[in-house]
């Protein structure tokens, strides 16, 4: 998904729901807010069942896909940061080196 194909997902209103604070595999989830405690990102409620993430900004998500990108950052910041470690590497370099060498498709 790029920039230039990326379109507004809707849910409708009532169907999702987070009465109280929620926490599942380490995401936690609020009315308000989506965070974990593996990763400095979070996501945040902006109205009308749309939620913002700090590293996709300019995006809009529903809950489903809000959570989503919180636990990948979640894996990157952990899992990933473990191993580039290990490497002499930071997490981003890591995903950076995999992604040049044509890996993802």
């Amino acid at each position: 998904m790029n920039m230039t194909t990326w379109r507004r997902r809707r849910i409708e209103s009532d169907s999702v729901r987070v009465p109280e604070p929620t926490e599942r595999a380490d995401v936690v989830i609020t009315e308000t807010s989506i965070t974990s405690k593996y990763t400095r990102q979070s996501g945040v409620y902006v109205g009308d069942n749309l939620w913002v993430v700090s590293y996709l900004p300019g995006r809009e998500f529903d809950l489903p896909g809000a959570i989503t990108a919180i636990s990948a950052a979640a894996v990157a910041d952990s899992v990933l940061a473990d191993s580039a470690a290990q490497l002499g590497l930071t997490a981003a370099e890591l995903v950076g080196f995999i992604a040049m060498s044509g890996a993802f498709r």
